[in-house]
């Protein structure tokens, strides 16, 4: 989903760029790519799926990846301003991390979290596998 979410935010930033809707300002990641992924996320958390009227109570978008990698950080930054826009009510953060135990070390492994956090995101819950 993030190679397509990815050209759409990008495509339809260059779109608007191209009719003028910036005012001849420059594109930029943040607010621009960061803005068209918000808008993705809360145009499909609309879209009715059990075949009853109105939006679904629970919207699940999954960020796949690796934090701290560059180009995953428009999307976390969008996540970011999303939680912020739509308050704490309304966003629930879950991250999912690998914990590998060495053999050398004795002892659980993960800069993981440590990461989200450098990024400004907290997570409402974590699980390790």
């Amino acid at each position: 989903m993030t190679d397509w979410l990815c050209f759409f935010s990008v495509k339809s930033v260059i779109d608007k760029e191209r009719r003028g809707d910036y005012l001849g300002s420059k594109v930029q990641v943040v607010p621009h790519i960061t803005d068209a992924i918000q808008d993705w996320i809360e145009r499909v958390a609309a879209i009715p799926v059990d075949g009853k009227e109105g939006p679904p109570d629970v919207c699940v978008t999954e960020l796949g990846g690796t934090i701290g990698d560059i180009e995953s950080m428009p999307f976390i930054e969008a996540l970011g301003e999303f939680s912020y826009r739509v308050g704490a009510g309304y966003f629930c953060l879950i991250h999912v991390s690998l914990v590998p135990v060495l053999n050398v070390v004795g002892e659980p492994v993960s800069s993981n979290q440590e990461l989200l956090i450098w990024c400004f995101l907290d997570a409402d819950k974590l699980l390790k596998k």
